[in-house]
């Protein structure tokens, strides 16, 4: 479901994208082993297309990528991974980061979906865990939610490239 919901937002990308979660990681999304989502994202090679990827190529499209997460050292792989990635691209300033250990909420927003639930973007979330994740496809109260999560962290969000 989460590579669908990717998918879509790749293709009719949103304004602004959020990802509110405790833990998040560069989980794979996608195995392009022959090249089959290559025309998705803009990047080098075949194999895995990973969360990082996605990010970077809605950046490019000129999407607003937030990310709230906690400051804690299992998700710095991840962010160190999409820093780099957006520094090699130069959309850094198209993705902000805020770190808070009040940070407990666990939502996907998107264009005109978003999730919600006890899963992290983590491979024990997506792979292990037994979670609970819910999609909602209104488009009315993905506004709502965008709007409650914008007015909760926007003042916290950096350049992804600030130093922590």
């Amino acid at each position: 479901m989460l590579a669908l919901l990717f998918a879509a937002e790749v293709l009719d990308p949103a304004a602004e994208f959020w990802i509110a979660m405790a833990w998040v990681s560069d989980v794979a999304l996608y195995d392009s082993g022959y090249g089959e989502f290559d025309a998705l994202v803009s990047r080098s090679g075949t194999g895995r297309v990973c969360l990082s990827d996605v990010l970077v190529e809605l950046a490019l499209k000129g999407t607003s990528v937030n990310i709230v997460t906690r400051p804690d050292p299992s998700n710095d792989k991840f962010l160190d991974i999409l820093q780099r990635k957006a520094a090699i691209t130069r959309v850094q300033d198209h993705i902000r980061l805020a770190r808070s250990e009040a940070i407990h909420q666990k939502n996907l927003v998107g264009k005109d979906w978003f999730t919600d639930g006890s899963m992290n973007l983590t491979v024990n979330g997506l792979d292990h865990n037994v979670e609970n994740l819910t999609v909602h496809l209104d488009a009315e109260k993905t506004a709502e939610i965008r709007t409650n999560i914008r007015q909760t962290w926007n003042g916290a969000l950096g350049a992804i490239n600030d130093p922590r």
